[in-house]
């Protein structure tokens, strides 16, 4: 996925922070670390400019901002919009990178699916970190904003999401109806991520505030009756199969679900493998001709 080398640096000086945290916590008496929004989005991000937003257009599609009216702050949005697009597809991102990188990445199998794509920031730079709950009503306003676009493809709304975006993926397809679902290398709690990606976590007891407890796919995928594709990879080892499996196991079972568990994308490199990408062309019957995998570099012209 774009941006690797900053997720890495980024989950290395979380690691470190959370080794002295938890370890100066496992010797008090009372060990417990309270959880909060700042534990789930921990990056801002800065919003496209025009000339960027021009230099990712092409001569059959269009990258603009979307505005989506009544949210405070105002939310960095985007939309990609094509002359024969069949559906639109809401992607949420995981966290450590943002719009940007995103577009880069899915742009291209975007496209040639024939789908308009919607991005946006969790937050800017400047701005307050947000909750849970703002970004669930931020993921409704750009729902509501997607069906009432001037273009065919707003009859048909998909939404994906990546690690964190997954769940923002499930609660929107929970409360609206969406034509498919998909996600990739879901949590299963957040609780659960921290105990498998920092083992010393285990002797600290974590509390998650009523915001965290929303991180919680479980509980989203079992209310979810629409139909959906979940993807995993044995080399994926922030969030191996297992918590895929879990999160697939927990949907209602009379509905038109898939499990697709990939061999060697590591948890940042999903979008990167045709397989994915072939999978789910298939499943929501796009008619997309690949080679699908394909990156928009800065210095594109």
């Amino acid at each position: 996925m774009i941006g690797r080398n900053m997720i890495l640096k980024i989950e290395r000086l979380k690691q470190a922070a959370r080794i002295a945290l938890t370890g100066f916590f496992c010797v008090c008496a009372a060990s417990c670390y309270t959880l909060t929004k700042k534990d789930i989005f921990e990056v801002a991000f800065q919003p496209l400019s025009a000339a960027t937003l021009n230099a990712l257009s092409d001569e059959h599609h269009v990258v603009e901002q979307l505005p989506v009216a009544g949210m405070d702050p105002p939310l960095s949005a985007y939309w990609d919009h094509g002359d024969s697009s069949s559906s639109i597809l809401i992607f949420f991102t995981g966290n450590g990178y943002g719009a940007e990188p995103a577009l880069r990445r899915l742009l291209v199998p975007a496209r040639k699916l024939g789908l308009d794509l919607i991005v946006f920031n969790y937050y800017d730079r400047g701005q307050a970190v947000p909750s849970v709950a703002h970004i669930r009503a931020s993921a409704q306003a750009l729902f509501d904003v997607a069906t009432t676009l001037p273009t065919p493809a707003a009859k048909s709304i998909l939404v994906g999401g990546h690690s964190l975006g997954a769940t923002f993926a499930l609660d929107t397809a929970v409360r609206n109806p969406v034509d498919g679902v998909f996600v990739a290398a879901p949590v299963t709690t957040g609780v659960a991520m921290i105990h498998h990606q920092l083992w010393y976590s285990r002797f600290a007891w974590l509390r998650p505030d009523e915001d965290y407890r929303q991180f919680d796919n479980i509980a989203l995928a079992e209310r979810l009756h629409r139909k959906i594709i979940v993807f995993g990879s044995e080399g994926d080892v922030a969030l191996p199969p297992n918590f895929t499996k879990q999160v697939f196991a927990a949907l209602p079972a009379d509905d038109q679900r898939k499990l697709v568990i990939l061999e060697n994308s590591p948890h940042s490199e999903y979008f990167r493998q045709e397989e994915f990408w072939r999978q789910l062309n298939s499943f929501f019957g796009l008619n997309g001709s690949g080679p699908f995998v394909g990156y928009l570099s800065q210095t594109r012209r």
